[in-house]
């Protein structure tokens, strides 16, 4: 039997290819686990332990230096993507199956947005996970069905840039979860849109305690951070170089005080590098690597959830309320932002547009207002 591939930058694309497969398979796959940062020696130790077959790469991190000149910026990621990610790309492409053999034949599944998945798929073909929200606002425009100006803009903002998301012929596959409408590009293809609670639901508890033990994560777990009813989700802003690190530890500063410390959990994302411990001795801060999924799977439950724009947070119950603070570039949140930050913010904020479910959730306080 052929062994299965998962190539994953994130604990979401993991949770979703341990859903859709039974225990068997889990254990009989191959691993490439991929992210911009150095892997800690213990967190490869313990992966390793329980899925023995596991890699740990490095996807080469593209970088704002030219914060203040956009036109500037522009030509630096274009030259690193030229260069910095080029090199890497066709090392990997010319020894990955010599180091891998199993890649000749192995049913691959992945998320394909980056350079080091692109590399070790080659011409091979593959099963696309989607990764949030990011894969039905752009996977039309990807495949070229979005206007000419929008697709120009795209490539622009990152010239020479990897362009996956399952749109291309080898992605011969396509699992989705359903959070919007369906791209139109992928209705040629082998669709299959899951629900990550019924897969749960269904999941022998053998394989529930696998997937629970592999993120550090426990029943206990949930009753603990659900004694908080308000659950702010991080995200990287100064890793990605959209703002500094101060002016990210300033704004969740201000977005926990609104709230009240000691009503907050605050769930780091898994990119991000600032130490909130530190930085929040007040706060309860959850920093595992646990998909922002799976604790809604396992019953956390909290009254309302708080980013600036996460996808992560649709993931929850329907009486839960989101605050969607990136709606509202003005909130005094953003107020301290530097003039070159508040740029590169906005031009963030404005590219991911509003969920349905935020929508829903606006008409239904108008309606209770009338």
């Amino acid at each position: 039997m052929n062994k299965n591939v998962l190539i994953t930058p994130s604990p979401y694309t993991t949770l979703l290819y341990f859903l859709v497969n039974d225990l068997q398979a889990i254990h009989n796959t191959a691993y490439f686990f991929v992210r911009y940062r150095k892997w800690p020696q213990e967190e490869i130790t313990k992966t390793r332990e329980l899925l023995p077959q596991s890699y740990f790469l490095k996807e080469p991190k593209i970088t704002i230096r030219f914060r203040k000149h956009a036109l500037l910026q522009k030509l630096y990621t274009a030259l690193q993507l030229s260069t910095k990610r080029a090199v890497p790309y066709m090392l990997l492409r010319m020894t990955k199956n010599l180091r891998w053999p199993f890649l000749k034949n192995a049913e691959i599944f992945c998320y394909d947005n980056y350079s080091t998945a692109k590399a070790l798929i080659g011409n091979r073909e593959y099963t696309y996970l989607e990764e949030g929200l990011f894969t039905y606002e752009n996977a039309d425009i990807y495949a070229g069905r979005a206007s000419f100006a929008r697709r120009l803009q795209i490539f622009l903002d990152a010239p020479f840039a990897v362009r996956g998301l399952g749109v291309t012929q080898q992605a011969k596959r396509v699992i989705l979860t359903g959070l919007a409408e369906i791209p139109k590009c992928y209705m040629n293809k082998n669709l299959d849109v899951v629900s990550m609670p019924e897969l749960w639901k269904k999941s022998p508890a053998e394989k529930k305690a696998f997937i629970m033990k592999f993120f550090d994560f426990s029943p206990e777990d949930a009753d603990t951070i659900s004694r908080k009813d308000i659950i702010l989700v991080d995200q990287p802003l100064a890793d990605d170089g959209l703002i500094t690190q101060d002016e990210q530890a300033e704004m969740m500063r201000r977005i926990i005080e609104r709230y009240g410390a000691d009503r907050v959990l605050l769930k780091t994302h898994y990119r991000n590098s600032m130490n909130y411990r530190k930085i929040f001795p007040d706060v309860f801060v959850w920093d595992k690597l646990t998909p922002m999924e799976l604790l809604t799977l396992c019953g956390a439950a909290f009254s309302e959830a708080v980013t600036v724009n996460s996808t992560a947070v649709l993931s929850f119950p329907e009486d839960v309320n989101i605050a969607w603070l990136g709606r509202s570039p003005e909130d005094e949140c953003f107020a301290h932002f530097s003039p070159a930050s508040r740029r590169l913010f906005d031009g963030f904020v404005n590219r991911i547009p509003l969920p349905e479910r935020i929508k829903a959730q606006d008409r239904k306080k108008d309606d209770t207002k009338c």
